[in-house]
């Protein structure tokens, strides 16, 4: 699944959705932005494959959008300008929150990559000028200036084996390390299907949609065995025991929310209630993609600073060393 929605993609959408809503049919709009270069390989060529095998507009569109998705809606029979529309909103806010973390990080990250370049410049670069300096006044080598001319020997002879023993271990580290962070965020995850599902039953909803058709229609993709249990339960409610606020208590399990969705079903405005639940977990998910986004720019500035004392260390303390054994 692609996490970051393209702008291509949302821009592409709009345009299709602007033109079907003046009177153009889906085809005629495809035409028209069939002359744009850049909605022409990565869009249009898809969905006409898709209509050439029998496919549906609102089929293909929805292919092309569950690479951004985390749940499969097998819609095909509705109106195609408010189901564009809506997708184009989620895709944006989804956007919109991602992006955030990116502007807020991108900055620092910069900083660090130059100042560990500089830093690598000045072990690979002036560490050998250093020590050529040091043996010429007949000082003591530092500490650490022997740990590295013992390091830069041992990778003279075992280059190669050293190399491929750091990479096993980068590979292992990494997997472990994404693991660790899908961990981390599942919670937040979770949030974010369900934010998704009672998004798709808002828009098919207010199309005339009922509760029990969209529950047919919409499975999890690639999902753990706990949060899909979720879904099967509340499809399950909503299907074969026809107790809609036990579904939603099953999907939620969250007393607030499900207090909200309870009163909304009470006073017939479902839709009301689930937009402001919608609404609740997007505010959730952008103040952790926030806080996340400050510790990682934290983490960049730590990692930074120790670049740079340790390029100071590295400069000057073989100088003091030299001076003090000078005097």
């Amino acid at each position: 699944m692609n996490i970051v929605p393209k702008q291509s993609l949302i821009q592409f959408l709009s345009a299709l959705n602007d033109l079907v809503t003046i009177g153009l049919s889906e085809k005629q709009a495809l035409d028209v932005l069939e002359e744009d270069l850049v909605f022409k390989h990565s869009y249009i060529a898809p969905i006409r494959h898709d209509l050439n095998n029998g496919l549906t507009f609102v089929q293909s569109v929805s292919d092309i959008l569950q690479r951004y998705s985390f749940l499969i809606c097998e819609v095909s029979n509705i109106g195609i300008t408010h189901w564009i529309q809506f997708k184009v909103e989620e895709l944006q806010r989804r956007r919109d929150v991602y992006l955030l973390l990116i502007k807020k990080s991108f900055k620092p990250f910069l900083l660090m990559i130059l100042v560990c370049f500089l830093t690598g410049f000045i072990g690979i670069g002036l560490i050998p000028k250093i020590a050529a300096m040091l043996v010429q006044f007949n000082a003591p080598n530092p500490g650490w200036l022997d740990f590295y001319q013992g390091i830069f020997t041992l990778f003279t002879q075992y280059g190669l084996f050293i190399m491929v023993v750091i990479l096993c271990l980068n590979l292992l580290f990494f997997r472990s390390a994404r693991q660790f962070f899908y961990f981390l965020i599942s919670p937040m995850k979770q949030d974010f299907m369900i934010k998704e599902f009672l998004a798709i039953i808002e828009s098919l909803s207010n199309q005339g949609m009922s509760l029990k058709d969209i529950a047919s229609l919409v499975s999890v993709k690639n999902s753990k065995e706990e949060l899909n249990n979720r879904f099967v339960k509340f499809q399950s409610m909503v299907l074969y025991d026809h107790s809609y606020q036990e579904a939603f208590h099953a999907l939620l399990q969250n007393k607030q929310y499900e207090y909200i969705i309870e009163q909304g079903i009470i006073a017939n405005k479902l839709d009301f209630a689930i937009r402001y639940v919608i609404q609740s977990y997007h505010d959730r998910f952008a103040s952790f993609v926030e806080k996340f986004s400050s510790l990682l720019t934290l983490f960049f500035l730590v990692i930074t600073a120790l670049c740079i004392l340790m390029g100071f260390y590295i400069t000057l303390q073989p100088f003091i060393q030299l001076l003090e054994f000078a005097l």
